[in-house]
């Protein structure tokens, strides 16, 4: 009687098993995913059994969104970036590396001193030792991972020498150095804000802008380089704070859809009536993660549309 009952056990494990995995297996879309993450920055990437993360928030509840989103059985990250080393970006990161295998690891090149920085640094240095390739972005690198997620760097703008091509040792992700950095001031005189990583996401003939927490001086710059155009989702600028999304670089991407990720109630008042006012201006749907939660658009790289 016990090998029959242990025998209907398994069995009805293999088959709870075998349901996870049929409903978690990815489909053929790629989903631009906003963590809520509270008071910070988190974007998940996901296209089939690939997933890029962009900065992962303040603490560890980015987890909770990578959960929710990735298979159960899957623990590979192709690519993180670190758009910059300010803690509501960053905070969240080394249990992110503590989780999940991850490819290629994209940082902007500054230093900052701060706890969470420095946990960073240790959590990258450990990674490497487990295969994890770490390089600094300069705008004209182009990324595609897998067939669908072509990202180009546009921010910073540094002069930063020839970039060594390093993921055509990574099989099916290749980054391309296009020589067109853009001169700007040293990279030690930017603000950590300034200083962020900007990318262009196109999926297809979507197109969705990521600025990190870029400000008005280097929305100027950005302007002044020609490499923005019309876009599809643009994630706002530094939380919403008036000292980003000007009516200027508005002009410039003209968004259909504009995503806010900030907390409930936080004591910086994120997002400025002014930027939601300029939004508004410009006829984009605003979306908030402390109103909504985590927003979620689907593609198929001709159409995309709100999952959530």
């Amino acid at each position: 009687m016990k090998i029959v009952r242990l025998t209907a056990i398994i069995a009805v494990l293999q088959i709870i098993l075998v349901y996870q995995l049929i409903i978690s297996w990815p489909d053929s879309l790629t989903r631009i995913i906003f963590c809520d993450v509270g008071q910070g920055d988190a974007i998940l990437i996901t296209s089939g059994f690939r997933q890029v993360l962009i900065d992962a928030g303040p603490d560890r509840s980015v987890l909770e969104c990578l959960q929710a989103e990735i298979p159960f059985w899957d623990r590979d990250l192709d690519l993180v970036v670190a758009t910059h080393p300010d803690a509501d970006h960053i905070g969240g990161m080394p249990d992110v590396f503590e989780q999940y295998r991850v490819g290629i690891f994209l940082e902007n090149g500054q230093q900052k001193d701060s706890a969470e920085a420095a946990t960073l640094r240790q959590a990258v240095q450990e990674a490497k030792k487990r295969g994890t390739v770490s390089f600094s972005a300069a705008a004209g690198q182009s990324l595609l991972i897998g067939q669908k997620m072509a990202f180009s760097v546009v921010f910073p703008q540094v002069e930063t020498g020839q970039q060594q091509s390093i993921f055509s040792q990574i099989a099916e992700t290749t980054l391309q150095d296009n020589s067109g950095q853009i001169p700007q001031e040293n990279n030690s005189k930017i603000n950590t804000n300034d200083g962020s990583i900007a990318l262009i996401l196109k999926i297809g003939s979507v197109m969705v802008f990521l600025p990190g927490d870029l400000e008005k001086k280097a929305e100027q710059a950005l302007i002044a380089s020609g490499l923005l155009n019309d876009v599809d989702i643009l994630k706002v600028g530094h939380h919403g704070s008036n000292s980003s999304t000007t009516r200027e670089i508005l002009g410039e991407i003209r968004p259909e859809n504009a995503v806010i990720s900030c907390g409930k109630n936080n004591r910086y008042n994120h997002p400025s009536p002014e930027v939601l006012s300029n939004l508004v201006a410009f006829g984009a749907n605003i979306y908030r993660t402390d109103q909504q939660g985590t927003v979620i658009f689907a593609t198929d790289g001709e159409r995309y549309w709100l999952q959530n």
